[in-house]
């Protein structure tokens, strides 16, 4: 790892670590073919993690990037920006990681992102200086724990992320955080998540980051979007879209399309996107 995380505190970063050597045992089946990829799901990983691999059809050396999807999301929602990036050559990783409501669970799902990482870099063509990271709600979280755990990744969007998972189940009116807050060890199980948190990583990272922050989102991550972006270590930017935290807007979508070529080195995203928002007939 870089000089840099040792300003983090060795035994916490040391809890991301895993067995590298550990088989990912793929198991990927074909799911559709389209003119320009192919697209194949399957599970990899002692626990049996869901994913879809969008595949280019096109060959040499080109990036790759790993999507993780939030909460009430599914990995659909991203075969299409995964199909609209494979017409330049990328390959996609989506991954079906469970959330986090513990610190153990934190964990799980940073080396969970980890070994999908590992599963990425495998993929026949994928260049190790040029990958991206899409991550939304927890899937920005665990983002943010990576930009300062894995020096692997190049760019990273995080949509509506949190910089600290503890902060939000104490605040969040989600019906979720409420049989965590009605623990009666509820002190002990968030300080712990907060030792994990991505605010402890963020500042280490280096890779540049795009956050996306949302006007309608709830008030609580209103106020903690914004600080994933003050966190960030490297270079940085925030655009803000009236969107709530589904994060549904085209614009949002564009954007990111837009930016994470910007920063893999790809050109031809506009002629792409103007091919796709063409209409088919005769069908």
């Amino acid at each position: 790892m870089r000089l840099l995380l040792l300003a983090c505190s060795l035994p916490v970063l040391a809890q991301f670590d895993y067995d590298r050597t550990a088989p990912l045992a793929a198991r990927p089946e074909p799911l559709a073919e389209r003119r320009s990829a192919r697209m194949w799901g399957g599970s990899f990983g002692a626990g049996r993690t869901n994913f879809v691999l969008v595949e280019p059809k096109q060959r040499g050396r080109h990036p790759g990037v790993l999507f993780q999807h939030g909460g009430g999301q599914s990995m659909s929602n991203y075969i299409s920006e995964a199909l609209i990036r494979a017409e330049l050559g990328v390959t996609s990783l989506i991954v079906d990681a469970a959330g986090a409501n513990s610190r153990e669970s934190v964990v799980e799902l940073v080396v969970t992102e980890r070994r999908a990482l590992d599963l990425l870099l495998r993929q026949a063509g994928v260049d190790p200086k040029r990958i991206g990271y899409v991550g939304h709600s927890y899937g920005g979280y665990a983002g943010g724990v990576l930009a300062g755990v894995d020096p692997r990744i190049t760019a990273y969007v995080l949509i509506g992320a949190i910089p600290s998972l503890a902060q939000h189940i104490r605040e969040s009116p989600a019906a979720h955080c409420a049989p965590i807050r009605a623990r009666p060890d509820l002190d002990r199980v968030l300080s712990g998540i907060a030792e994990v948190d991505a605010e402890q990583f963020l500042p280490h990272g280096k890779s540049p980051v795009f956050v996306q922050c949302a006007k309608f989102d709830t008030p609580d991550n209103v106020r903690a979007c914004p600080e994933v972006h003050r966190l960030a270590g490297g270079p940085k930017s925030l655009t803000w879209y009236q969107d709530d935290h589904n994060f549904t807007s085209f614009e949002a979508t564009r954007d990111r399309l837009y930016w994470l070529a910007k920063e893999l080195k790809l050109s031809g995203m506009e002629k792409v996107l103007t091919r796709w928002a063409k209409p088919k007939t005769g069908e």
